[in-house]
């Protein structure tokens, strides 16, 4: 059947996409049933006889956009199977109530995830192509940051906690471990490079870097630079912050 499909879409016979399935075994099945379910469609299922000869158009579903990439797809719903699915993100949380395996309870909770989840278009202009182009890896940086702030939280931002990190009582505990003078070496060049980032963000703000790194390292944690302000303060507290991973 693929290979039927391939030669249609390469003749232009039918204008389709073929996406591989997700999981496996009992995960791949309940996934296809939560795609179909919020598609409006019939899952076709072989172990009940079912074929894709068989299948008609009344068995298909329908949504607002599909995005297919190489390793993922996102599927936006036209919104017609609202109730079907949250009655099924209902019958999710119940499964997870009375599952007791904390590896079940979370591929359970990704398909609430993947069924209850909102998707944003951000539509990105400008005067001109190069523009829009740099606005284009903002906001794809942007995005980036807040999916790791999602997974392990947020820190101080500005390049500060990468600063903190330089110190000398952090440089001896890690050498500590370390055995060969590869490693060392390694190490040290690690931690040289961990004050380049606030260096460069106070270059780019117009100020001396060894003057806001030198005041950056006399403050307490969590105190540093804000270049938009030009203001040594806390900078949870002033937004400014960075995804611990």
């Amino acid at each position: 059947a693929l290979q039927t499909l391939v030669l249609n879409k390469q003749r232009g016979i039918l204008d389709v996409v073929a996406i591989k399935a997700p999981a496996f075994g009992a995960r791949k099945t309940a996934i296809l049933q939560d795609i179909a379910l919020a598609t409006g469609a019939e899952f076709i299922n072989s172990e009940l006889g079912m074929t894709l000869a068989d299948v008609t158009s009344e068995q298909l579903g329908s949504c607002e956009k599909v995005v297919v990439e190489k390793d993922k797809a996102v599927i936006v719903s036209d919104g017609f199977t609202a109730d079907a699915v949250k009655a099924r993100i209902e019958q999710l949380e119940k499964l997870i109530e009375d599952t007791d395996s904390s590896y079940d309870q979370e591929k359970i909770q990704e398909r609430i995830a993947s069924l209850g989840g909102g998707v944003a278009k951000i539509k990105v202009g400008g005067a001109t192509e190069t523009e829009v182009n740099d606005k284009k890896l903002r906001y794809t940086d942007a995005m980036s940051a807040v999916r790791s702030a999602k997974e392990l939280g947020i820190v101080p931002g500005g390049g500060s906690v990468l600063l903190y990190l330089s110190r000398a009582e952090f440089v001896d505990a890690v050498k500590k471990d370390l055995r060969t003078e590869d490693e060392k070496m390694g190490a040290e060049l690690v931690f040289k490079s961990l004050s380049a980032p606030i260096k460069q963000i106070a270059r780019n703000a117009g100020d001396d870097p060894s003057e806001v790194m030198f005041t950056v390292r006399n403050k307490e944690f969590g105190f540093g630079y804000n270049a938009a302000t030009k203001v040594y303060e806390d900078l949870l507290k002033a937004g400014v912050v960075d995804p611990a991973k």
